[in-house]
Formats: structure tokens, sequence, C-alpha cells
């Protein structure tokens, strides 16, 4: 597996497209101070999955991200591709068949980022795993920059150790085993967390049981609210009928005392005529005599508007039994009518049952008698 080729664009000094090949062997890029070499090694690293602006050289993200000059306008985005070669079987599932892996990397200035593999989106973890399982991943020895020699010759043992195992390609299997440990960590708290809500469930168990007891109690007790209103109702239509009867009754006394005050009225009027005729000389009695007979007449028109709403509701009431009366007749009529014709059906079928042999044995002849006329007429 080698590096075969560098593609920036709009990453720090680089405004144009720029694609670096390296060829077999060992590949050295010379120039002045300034010009650009150790930006190629930030962009390595940087494709690679470096998250630190610091090791960057930068104190932001977006500082990778050509800003401009007095020449050229800043740009919106960085992109770095990186090509590695001869690396056939060497690559974990999926990337297996693959000869060829390139890399790719863009940060837009409103800070989202897309990561690609074979230009296929993917995420900054597939990459530092696939890496990793390569043996190439973004720290230790894989890129050694200016004053690393120093540091990784005055490393600690455990410095070294970790720049040993990434070497030997085993540190992977410690970060998998760290990332292991971080999953059993989050299970342990998710157990936790299901323990109490567990015994939370358990303790809300009993309220809910309670809650399922006064359900059924209310379901019993809206029955037999249901089974009382029942028997209310049934009550209220008894006391109804009954008061219908007294209505009836006194409505009879009512006519007759209503026949008996028109008569009175009669009579009245007749003393008030006579009065008139004889007694014109007595205007203070003939004004008190006035003064009964409208008060007379007030009742009377009461008792007559009382009469007319009783008159009203009786008519009403017979109304609807006279309906309900004529309903039940009809209804009986249509059950006689029905059993009849049921009668006269099953009569035919007994007489149809009865002449049916006779009735077979006088086709057969009939058919015989066809045939011989027939016979004589050929």
């Amino acid at each position: 597996m080698r590096l075969k080729k560098l593609e920036l664009f709009g990453f720090k000094s680089f405004f144009d497209k720029t694609v670096v090949s390296f060829r077999p062997g060992i590949n050295g890029i010379v120039g002045p101070n300034g010009c650009g070499k150790s930006n190629l090694s930030d962009a390595i690293l940087w494709v690679m999955g470096e998250q630190s602006p610091k090791n960057l050289r930068g104190e932001r993200m977006e500082d990778v991200i050509f800003s401009g000059t007095e020449t050229r306008k800043s740009l919106s985005v960085a992109e770095v591709s990186l090509t590695i070669g001869d690396i056939a079987k060497e690559l974990p599932p999926p990337y297996t068949p693959y000869g060829e892996l390139t890399l790719c990397r863009r940060l837009y200035r409103s800070g989202e980022s897309d990561y690609l593999i074979n230009k296929m989106p993917c995420r900054l973890k597939d990459i530092r795993d696939l890496l990793i399982d390569t043996g190439a991943g973004y720290k230790a020895h894989t890129i050694i920059e200016q004053g690393r020699v120093d540091e990784m010759i005055t490393a600690s043992p455990m410095q070294r150790r970790e720049i040993v195992e990434e070497a030997a390609g085993i540190a992977k299997y410690r970060l998998r085993k760290a990332e292991a440990l971080r999953k059993l960590e989050s299970t342990e708290r998710n157990l936790v967390r299901v323990r109490d809500i567990i015994s939370e469930v358990k303790r809300q168990r009993g309220g809910l049981d309670r809650q399922a007891r006064k359900a059924e109690q209310y379901k019993q007790l809206k029955e037999n609210l249901q089974t009382l209103e029942c028997r209310l109702a049934h009550q209220e239509w008894t006391e109804w009928t009954q008061a219908n009867v007294s209505l009836l009754e006194k409505e009879a006394k009512l006519n007759d005392l209503g026949a008996r005050l028109v008569s009175e009225l009669a009579s009245l009027e007749v003393k008030q005529t006579k009065a008139k005729l004889a007694l014109t000389q007595k205007n203070e009695d003939l004004n008190a005599a006035r003064q009964q007979v409208s008060e007379v007449e007030s009742g009377i028109a009461r008792l007559e508007g009382r009469i007319q709403t009783l008159h009203a509701q009786r008519t009403e009431w017979l109304a609807s039994r006279a309906q309900f009366d004529q309903e039940i007749t009809n209804i009986k009529d249509e059950r006689q009518s029905l059993e009849g014709e049921a009668e006269v059906l099953k009569q035919s079928a007994e007489e149809i049952e009865e002449t049916l042999p006779e009735n077979e044995d006088l086709l057969s002849e009939n058919e015989a008698a066809v045939t011989a006329l027939e016979e004589e007429i050929r």
C-alpha cells in the first residue's frame, strides 16, 4: 500500500486545483520557506480525519479554507482527496475487492463537512476504521512533522508503546476495546435506568390496580344507575297516566261548573236588565252589580282557557291512542291473512302430492298413444 495521488482545492494556500502525484520509492518536495510544503502534510493529515485545528497550525477549523489575497477572493469550501494504491485484498469488507482507494473531505464556511470514500458519502468513523485496519492511522508514526523525531526519542514508555502498537497494527484492537468498554458502560447505565423504570412501574402498578378496581366499581354503579333510571321512568309513566285520569275527571267537573256559571250568567244578565229598567235612579247599586259581573266574567274566562287546554291535551291523547289501536288492528289482520295463505299453500301442496302418481301414469299413457298415432301416420 502506498500514496498515489493528492488533490487539493481551496485548502490553505492552494487556491487552484492542485494535483501531487507520488511515484514508487521516496518522493521529496523542495522549495523555499512559505511555499506551502507543510500545507501538503497538513492536507494529508486533515483528509485522514484530524479534528484538532492546533495540529493543523490554526486556531479554528475554518482556517484551512483559502482566506483570499489582494488579487484573489476567498473561497467558501476546501476539499482534499487522497488516493491510495496497491492495496488489493488488504482492506476490510466491503472494500476488499478494491485495488485503489480515494478518501475525500470537504469543509464549508457554514461549518458543514462531507466525508467520501470512492465518491460515496460516509462518516468520519468509517474513514478512521478503514485507515486503522490498514495500519495507516492519522496519528503516531504515519506522519512525522518537524520536531516529532525529538518528541519520539524523548517520549515516555507509554507513548512509545502507542507508536509501536500502531506500527504493528494492534492499535485498532486497543481502540475497539476502548469503544467496547464505552458501550459496556453505556449498557450498564441503561440497565440501571431500566431497573429504575421497573421499580417505578412496580410502584405505579398498585395505583393502576386500584384505578382498575375503581373503574370496575364505576361500571357496576353505572349499570345499577341505568336500572334505577328505567325504574324511575316507569314510575313516572305510571304517575303521568294516573295524573291524566285525574285531569280528565277535573275536566268533567269544570265542564259542569262552566255550564252552571253560564246559566248563572244568563240569570244575572236578565236581572241586570230588569234592574236597569226598574231602578235607573240607583246608579250606585248598578255600578256594584257591574263590578260583580266583571269579576264573574274574568273567572269564566280563566275557566274557559283551562277547559280549552284540557280539551287539546285530551284530543292529543285520544289521537295517539287511536293511532296505536289502528296499528295493532292492521298487524293482527296482516297476521291472519298470512296464516290463511299458508294454510291454502299447505293444502295445495298436499293435493299435488296426492295426484302426482295419477298424473305420471296419465302422462305415460298419453306418450304411448302419441307414439302409436305417429306410427299409424307413418
